[in-house]
């Protein structure tokens, strides 16, 4: 019986080939592709910063009105003549801001009822962490609370305003006075400095937008009420992880499959072996390759442009004006005291009519 000739096996002659980095030579013309359409996708997410058609009927939603607690002052010296000034001071602060701005004041019955529950002790309630997990556990976006203490006939008094959702101070304010009629005079300046610096707790912080868009772009424009901004940043931000993790995924099956891949042999009656197809097995390895390098060079494109976006957003973040429309209350519009008009009236006479009316108070 004829022996069959061996061929030359390929792998002797070219070899399997070290599998080649990502960067290897020229972008493919499909990766190229890919990448315009996923920046197309991205660019085309600009849309929800636009401002959703207002449908006849139906009211412009607002943002939940922010929930505060206003607790009771600190007795530090347990003075039981200056009793009265534990609530005194934080029904100042609500008085001077309950018409500017919307808010709902949670009730005292029930943060003392949570105190009962927990069994505070005075102290307690000048403790910024029991304060914010109490906070939290009621659901308050902001506590005022303080102390005050009576020194050799001098009281001293300490306003703090601290935001539960960023743990952290927003102001504080400071006042001594001797303890006669003067001290209601500093009781009263302490109040309207609070109530000055309130703001703050309804305008979000800086570093809280930057912090949140750290972990996902677009939370700290939704933490800063710019909802059309943090749509654009969130949507962008998913689309390039979504597709640097897909080509990522991709090139490690490629690559995989490339490093497994066992062209089928032959063996003759000399012992030697070959390949059956050895041009087949030469392009399946070419053509695994090239798709691998397509899709690692996707991968990295798109981990740039991931970082990017990331980047992009948490400096947004930061430093876009946070909008507190629905923080302030609306501003009831006051007729103009000098009106115009022109036009026809309910005369049977032809022609327009010009009016001129002034409104005046006394």
């Amino acid at each position: 019986m004829r022996g069959l000739t061996p061929r030359p096996p390929l792998l002797k002659e070219r070899g399997r080939k070290s599998f080649p980095s990502p960067l290897g030579e020229g972008w493919p013309k499909a990766g190229v592709r890919l990448l315009l359409l996923a920046l197309a996708t991205q660019a085309l997410t600009a849309a929800p910063m636009k401002s959703a058609p207002v449908v006849v009927g139906e009211a412009p939603t607002e943002a939940p009105a922010k929930k505060l607690i206003f607790l009771d002052f600190y007795n530090e010296a347990n003075d039981k003549n200056l009793q009265y000034v534990a609530n005194s001071i934080g029904d100042a602060v609500h008085e001077s801001i309950k018409g500017k701005y919307r808010y709902d004041r949670i009730a005292s019955s029930t943060w003392k009822k949570y105190a009962a529950q927990q069994k505070w002790t005075e102290k307690d309630f000048f403790d910024a962490v029991k304060i914010r997990e109490m906070g939290r556990v009621l659901g308050a976006d902001g506590v005022i609370y303080g102390k005050y203490v009576s020194k050799e006939g001098n009281l001293e008094i300490q306003g703090v305003i601290f935001s539960v959702i960023d743990g952290e101070i927003v102001d504080e304010q400071n006042g001594q006075t001797p303890t006669n009629a003067q001290m209601f005079e500093t009781i009263n300046q302490v109040a309207d400095n609070l109530a000055k610096k309130i703001k703050d707790l309804f305008v979000p912080s800086d570093r809280g937008a930057l912090t949140r868009s750290l972990l996902f772009p677009g939370w700290g424009h939704h933490y800063k009420q710019r909802h059309g901004w943090g749509n654009f940043w969130m949507i962008s931000g998913g689309t390039a992880v979504a597709f640097t993790a897909t080509m990522g995924t991709l090139f490690v099956v490629m690559k995989n499959q490339y490093d497994t891949y066992k062209p089928q042999h032959y063996k003759n009656d000399a012992g030697g072996t070959g390949l059956y197809d050895q041009a087949a097995a030469q392009s399946e390895f070419d053509r695994l390759e090239t798709q691998a390098n397509q899709y690692g060079q996707l991968a990295l494109i798109g981990g740039v442009v991931t970082a990017g976006i990331w980047l992009g957003a948490m400096l947004h973040a930061y430093f876009i004006e946070p909008d507190v429309g629905n923080a302030a209350l609306p501003k009831v519009a006051e007729a103009n005291p000098l009106q115009f008009n022109l036009g026809a009236d309910e005369s049977a006479l032809p022609g327009l009519r010009a009016t001129f009316s002034y409104t005046g108070k006394f």
